[in-house]
């Protein structure tokens, strides 16, 4: 459907300025390309005040940018998504207010200034001023197409991030109907437009209004990777509430955590920053209600693969019902999946998930010694595995409980070995 709408608008842009030109000719024609490019500069250096205008139209007491606020104030939305959906709209607004006033531009040249420039221009009606009238009409149609189009395209492939979205199986937008983006996006025409004009667009949707930098294309990619990441740990909480801890689910934690791993490495840093901000501002979800993570947190120093390695080899260990079946590299695999990993082992919280048989302790301390984690994170690797107690006397929820567990009791029957494996 897209690919008919922006064919058709660059085939009339194209064809009137054609047959424009040839009855214009040279000079006149000319003089209207010339003034096709005024419009388009005007509109160009317009419209961040005109959409700081709209922005600031008071209605009923209330700036647009207050009322997009109070009605995501009623979702209980952080503060950081909250602002980041503002961005959007003011980016958004932008494009709009570009298009409008190029159009109307292009109108009141046309009607207004055109007709009184072209009284100082001799008409040259000769075929060979006709055939040269023609070439610039076909240009003139061109950067009209061009104009109108790469903007367009622009929002397009960012509302595609968007609308093939879904949070826990429904999609974010119920379109009734299909846009059929991606297959604009390749059909030579859209690939035109999105390559020739990406660099315009991404200067014309960036917001340098507040504290940082943000542009369209990372704030929706930060959207996007939000919810996706939002549903992997929708999954992992599933998995856990309903089947009772980790043992037997190892495997469908760790590909959640592989795919939050995918998720993350398609991310640029200005996206990666801005997602940054919605993880912590929404913190509790990921472990607890007591869970926050620290302000220096960057989602792309987490090795969430190597977690959920971890995690698979412990449920290996645990239910193997024979310590005979741990080997080095799955000690070497456990800890350096958790000593890499500090929020995890944060999120965790102090409750044992596993309780390492007698004879493997020394393989395991080994492993912690040899480890990168520091002394504190070290100790709570022990905790983790049942090698040290949880601290006693004082209130343990600096982390959260994945297992839902209340974390100043450890469970330590979660993961505890078939033959009974003594806790240190």
């Amino acid at each position: 459907m897209i690919n008919i709408i922006v064919l058709a608008i660059t085939a009339a842009c194209v064809l009137f300025g054609f047959i424009l030109g040839i009855i214009r000719g040279f000079s006149r024609s000319l003089l209207r390309f010339l003034l096709i490019a005024v419009c388009a500069a005007g509109a160009w250096f317009l419209r961040g005040l005109l959409t700081d205008i709209v922005m600031g139209i008071n209605i009923n007491g209330q700036t647009l940018g207050d009322m997009i606020a109070e009605g995501l104030s009623s979702a209980d939305l952080p503060s950081s998504v909250t602002s980041l959906v503002q961005t959007l709209a003011r980016l958004i607004v932008g494009v709009a207010l570009f298009l409008v006033c190029f159009l109307l531009l292009q109108l009141v040249t046309w009607v207004i200034i055109f007709p009184l420039l072209k009284l100082f221009l001799k008409r040259h009606p000769v075929k060979r001023h006709r055939i040269t009238g023609a070439v610039i009409g076909l240009l003139q149609g061109a950067v009209i197409a061009f104009v109108i189009c790469f903007p367009l395209s622009g929002l397009l492939v960012q509302f595609n991030k968007i609308a093939s979205l879904e949070m826990n199986g429904e999609p974010i937008l119920n379109m009734g109907v299909d846009l059929d983006v991606e297959g604009y996006s390749a059909s030579p025409l859209g690939k035109f437009y999105i390559s020739a004009g990406g660099g315009l667009f991404k200067l014309m949707t960036t917001d340098s209004s507040g504290n940082t930098v943000v542009s369209l294309d990372s704030a929706t990619s930060a959207v996007a990777a939000a919810v996706n990441v939002s549903n992997e740990i929708t999954k992992i909480s599933n998995v856990l509430n309903e089947n009772g801890g980790i043992n037997g689910n190892a495997q469908a934690i760790a590909d959640s955590f592989k795919d939050i791993d995918a998720i993350k490495g398609d991310l640029d840093d200005e996206s990666a920053a801005l997602l940054n901000d919605v993880l912590k501002d929404t913190a509790a979800s990921l472990g607890g209600q007591d869970f926050n993570l620290p302000e220096d947190f960057d989602i792309k120093e987490v090795n969430f693969t190597a977690a959920g390695d971890a995690i698979v080899e412990i449920e290996k260990y645990s239910s193997a019902g024979s310590i005979e079946n741990i080997t080095e590299d799955s000690v070497n695999i456990i800890i350096n999946g958790l000593a890499e990993n500090e929020i995890i082992v944060d999120a965790l919280g102090s409750a044992a998930i596993a309780s390492v048989g007698e004879d493997d302790k020394i393989m395991f301390e080994q492993a912690i010694e040899n480890s990168g984690a520091s002394d504190e994170y070290k100790e709570k690797i022990r905790v983790l595995l049942g090698l040290s107690e949880a601290p006693t006397g004082g209130d343990n929820t600096e982390g959260g409980n994945t297992s839902g567990g209340d974390n100043t009791e450890g469970n330590t029957d979660e993961l505890v070995p078939e033959n009974g494996g003594e806790a240190a």
